[in-house]
């Protein structure tokens, strides 16, 4: 397996994993703003890049991502803090479970864990969360930004929220 990741810093490693809809780029400004910080020792930032389009994406799996994340820290000595982002967010958790003490810090942003819904037996549920996830991640693959912000409002705020 490559890995195609950015690296920028020199202090503890902290790996940033990105959401379902997003690339590794998504991370620049945090990156950027980190090694600008006043902190004597910027953190060391890897931001991997994951399958996210098309039949890749589909087949990726929660030990696909896990194991991405623990070929990153074979190269590096000490513990590791993760960040995970909406769908990164669920693959930071199970790599944080498959990399055990290892981890001294998981950060979990928007995490949308919707595995759990299905695994629950609240089908309609998982069904509907599925289905948004799929629809931002091909509407982003063709730019359709107006779009997602739409379908994604009138999920979270109500029907017709974009509108109003």
């Amino acid at each position: 397996m490559q890995i195609d990741y950015r690296k920028k810093g020199a202090g503890d490693v902290v790996i940033l994993i990105h959401g379902g809809a997003s690339n590794n780029r998504q991370w620049q400004s945090l990156i950027e703003d980190l090694k600008l910080s006043s902190m004597s020792l910027p953190p060391i930032c890897m931001a991997p890049e994951r399958p996210h389009r098309g039949a890749e994406r589909d087949s990726y799996s929660l030990a696909d991502a896990a194991a991405l994340i623990e070929r990153l820290c074979d190269s590096i000595a000490g513990k590791v803090s993760i960040v995970g982002h909406s769908l990164g967010g669920v693959f930071a958790m199970q790599a944080a479970v498959q990399l055990g003490p290892r981890v001294d810090k998981l950060v979990l942003l928007e995490a949308a864990p919707y595995d759990l819904l299905r695994q629950a037996g609240c089908d309609v549920a998982y069904r509907e969360a599925r289905s948004l996830y799929e629809f931002v991640c091909d509407g982003s693959e063709r730019g359709e930004w107006a779009t997602i912000a739409e379908r994604f409002l009138d999920v979270f705020v109500g029907r017709g929220a974009w509108r109003r």
